[in-house]
């Protein structure tokens, strides 16, 4: 016999004995099971989940400030250019990499998400282009930037059962007001 087999054999003995048992070790048993298998398990994909949803929040705060430094000197009635767009953009992506210690690909060099940050979607609305509709459906009011990310965070636990990421899609539309349309 393998130490496992005799192992195994003597915890089901154990257990035998102790169900047999009428002085309540059956439900000391019971609430050990309940315990391991079940409220760890949901607790560990609680924790995980909760990490998510503060990485979330970190990303999306950071977007908000980058957009606001992207668009200092855009007022309500500001007609941009093609060229002026872009740059603002351009700045848009500056400053983000600035908030989330990314690298020139995009990459974090610190902190829990390890893959790039994926601009999906970015569109700047100047006071012409208002009042208008996102590709989200949302409704745009006053000049600004439309902007959706994606990124993966790494689950640190349960990724056995849940898979090894957690995916993060962003939409933002951040306004010169700061009114947060489309949150």
């Amino acid at each position: 016999m393998t130490q496992f087999k005799q192992l195994l054999d003597h915890i089901l003995l154990s257990a035998k004995r102790i169900l047999n048992d009428k002085k309540g070790a059956a439900m000391i048993l019971f609430a050990f099971v309940l315990l391991f298998f079940v409220t760890f398990p949901l607790s560990m994909f609680q924790i995980d989940m909760m990490l998510a949803v503060e990485e979330q929040k970190h990303i999306e705060r950071a977007a908000v400030v980058s957009a606001l430094a992207a668009l200092y000197n855009v007022s309500v009635d500001t007609d941009l250019s093609d060229f002026q767009k872009d740059d603002i953009t351009n700045r848009f992506k500056y400053f983000l990499k600035k908030n989330l210690n990314l690298d020139d690909n995009f990459v974090p060099t610190s902190g829990p998400i390890k893959d790039p940050i994926t601009i999906e979607e970015i569109t700047v609305y100047d006071g012409n282009d208002v009042p208008a509709t996102c590709s989200w459906g949302k409704e745009i009011n006053y000049p600004g930037i439309h902007v959706v990310l994606l990124t993966r965070i790494h689950r640190n636990y349960m990724a056995d059962v849940f898979g090894d990421y957690i995916t993060i899609r962003i939409h933002k539309d951040i306004d010169i007001f700061e009114t947060g349309a489309g949150q």
